[in-house]
């Protein structure tokens, strides 16, 4: 549960840059964070060696070369003494003379006796920050069209100074055309070969300046650009190369059956294969390194599954290679396992016509827990407009300038489990949002607890009280659980606010058990934010839980609830379980790994007095306070026949009036 950070590159003559944000290509994260602080853990892909040359007859790999260069025609100058002279004009091109494979251009390009020098220096005017400048590009080759779905990059290269990286950044076209990737991996002072496995996309979107909107194009053709990330770099050798396996890797790593004591490792059959080949380990991460542990190594497995039998309160990683008669297939991408397992409720006790304890027993490896409470409501007649949660904003005012806005402000004070986004601010009337986080790849926006939406034919209205002084475009969307424990978009609906305060209202389908919903920024400008309210329609009979509240929990198993204020008919219980990994360095602990469970099967509670249904006559002059069914208080000296809450003191009660 971690929140991931996802950067979108935007490549203009060799330098990134960020790019206004069309409501259309608004990146929907679900990653909800939890209310904890925590680091990203980043993996690095090491390269292989010699992969543009000849392969061995016993290689895995076919291989096709889809462009190679050795920089011989860069004659003048040497290794450690580059010619004096940049061969590169100023609009980039690089003549065809230097290259054996014309259409090369770049910035700081030199020759250096059979290689390619190219400097990057820092350009960045700020103090601490890094902005490297220096980059040469491969000539162009075609893309999907014909096949070439993944490209390998192939480079010998060394650095000029320590502590380097050798950037690799695909474009459409020479100097445009970004694709959102980069990779990136060390280098030394010494040469070094390098192997980038890079996927490409099947399309790419651009800004088109004249008609100010955002273009889709397909990838038809793609350039390579490589750099130092600190500084100078020497290329002997560049090969844009396309591998084709001899004999399938296995795909789609999974696992089921997952408990204290190990899972099911579990993965797709290769055509032709006679067996399978895994190994799995514990995985520990430091600041110095992995530590491995083996489970087992080299285990021949017949069919496409095994079991690992094996403690899992730590992360274990498995991979998988297929065999077929005397060849093997490279090895599948390792699948790190790191789960938890949900509790199991214990019965509610201490009940009281106000509050009850939620129990559950202790799961092993788990780092802390969550306990939700949802009331219950059945329909006894249609039902046009159920409200599951209400965020009323207009009571805030404005904090002045000594406010520190939070990364993450949460909402439980107006609906339980809703936050606010990346830095929202309370100003007079409502609630302050600012989308200049989507300069970094993140955007502004609400995001709900869940909701089970599976009423209705998974129809739900959100409405939204807002305005925007420069006409903020929003996207409101509805998340749906999927089998990998995340969430699809499942539907949005796009809004256009105006700079009056008014209500907009988005009915979104595809709802189920689960369910987020999240109003997403579109653009750089901000919005105020006085209200927002989600319901849905109810038949008659037809019975819907909202959460109304949760407990959070380290190491205890039980947690204090109340019971809801207003209409209920029962209260339902059900709990998670959370697992961290942690990782000291700095003198501080992060972490760098999260897992959660799926909910608890739940247990339900009704508050102590309450009997059921209870028969009393027409009219009456009790001293108690009567509701219908829809939440309004009633006449107790009018009733008429049907169904009614009471509360009388701290007792509450169904009854029914006949």
């Amino acid at each position: 549960m971690c929140m991931n950070k996802s950067i979108t590159l935007f490549v203009a003559a060799g330098l990134a840059m960020a790019l206004p944000v069309a409501a259309s290509q608004i990146y929907l994260d679900w990653n909800t964070p939890v209310k904890t602080s925590g680091i990203e853990k980043v993996s690095k892909n090491k390269a292989a060696s010699k992969y543009h040359k000849a392969p061995a007859a016993d290689d895995m790999y076919d291989y096709e070369i889809l462009m190679t260069e050795d920089f011989s025609k860069m004659t003048e100058g040497s290794v450690g003494a580059p010619a004096a002279e940049y061969i590169d004009a100023e609009n980039h091109s690089i003549p065809d003379k230097y290259f054996s494979t014309p259409g090369w251009s770049g910035f700081r390009v030199k020759q250096a006796g059979g290689a390619a020098y190219v400097q990057t220096i820092n350009e960045s005017e700020e103090e601490g920050m890094y902005n490297p400048v220096g980059e040469i590009m491969t000539s162009e080759i075609e893309v999907n069209t014909n096949g070439v779905t993944t490209v390998t990059v192939c480079a010998r290269v060394k650095s000029e100074v320590p502590d380097n990286q050798l950037i690799v950044i695909p474009l459409a076209h020479s100097y445009s055309g970004a694709l959102g990737i980069m990779n990136a991996d060390d280098i030394s002072e010494e040469w070094t070969d390098m192997e980038f496995e890079i996927d490409l996309p099947e399309s790419y979107t651009s800004y088109n300046e004249e008609t100010e909107e955002y273009d889709n194009n397909m990838l038809t053709t793609c350039v390579f650009k490589l750099s130092g990330s600190t500084g100078a770099i020497y290329l002997d050798e560049v090969s844009l190369v396309k591998k084709t396996p001899k004999v399938g890797i296995p795909q789609n790593l999974g696992y089921t059956g997952f408990t204290a004591d190990g899972f099911t490792a579990v993965w797709t059959a290769v055509e032709g294969a006679d067996k399978y080949i895994v190994n799995a380990s514990y995985v520990e991460t430091t600041m110095e390194k992995e530590i491995r542990t083996p489970i087992f190594t080299a285990k021949e497995v017949n069919g496409t599954y095994v079991d690992i039998v094996a403690s899992t309160e730590g992360t274990i990683a498995f991979d998988v290679q297929a065999v077929k008669g005397d060849m093997l297939s490279p090895v599948s991408e390792e699948l790190r396992v790191f789960d938890v397992v949900a509790p199991v409720m214990e019965p509610a006790s201490g009940i009281t016509a106000t509050r009850f304890t939620a129990a559950w027993k202790p799961v092993k490896g788990a780092s802390a827990y969550e306990v939700w409470a949802h009331k219950g409501f059945t329909a006894d007649k249609d039902v046009k407009g159920y409200e599951l949660a209400h965020l009323d904003f207009t009571g805030m005012t404005d904090q002045g300038e000594d406010y520190e806005a939070e990364e993450n402000l949460w909402l439980d004070d107006y609906a339980t489990g809703w936050m606010a986004r990346y830095y929202a601010t309370p100003a007079d009337g409502g609630l302050l949002m600012d989308n200049s986080a989507a300069m970094y790849g993140m955007q502004s926006c609400f995001m709900s607890c869940e909701y089970d939406l599976s009423n209705a034919d998974g129809k739900v209205n959100v409405s939204i009280t807002a305005k925007s002084d420069a006409g903020m475009t929003i996207l409101v969307a509805l998340g749906a659980p999927n089998a990998f424990g995340g969430y699809d978009t499942a539907d949005t609906e796009e809004i256009v606010l105006s700079n009056e305060m008014k209500t907009y209202t988005a009915t979104l389908e595809g709802g189920k058990e689960g369910c987020l919903i999240g109003i997403y920024m579109g653009d750089y400008n901000d919005m105020l934010v006085a209200d927002i309210a989600v319901t849905q329609d109810l038949k008659a009979g037809e019975t819907i839980y909202t959460p109304y509240a949760f407990e959070a929990t380290e190491t205890e198993t039980s947690a204090d609830m109340l019971f809801p204020e207003g209409e209920f008919d029962r209260i339902k219980c059900a709990a998670r379980s959370y697992k961290y990994e942690y990782m000291e360095a700095f003198g501080m602990v992060f972490v760098i790994n999260s897992a959660v469970s799926a909910f608890s099967e739940p247990v339900y509670v009704e508050p102590q007095g309450s009997t059921g249904i209870l028969e009393i006559g027409g009219n009456t002059n009790a001293k108690a306070i009567y509701y219908n069914l829809q939440g309004i208080e009633c006449d107790s000296r009018n009733l008429l026949p049907g169904m009614y809450i009471r509360r009388s003191g701290a007792t509450t009660e169904k009854v029914l009036v006949r």
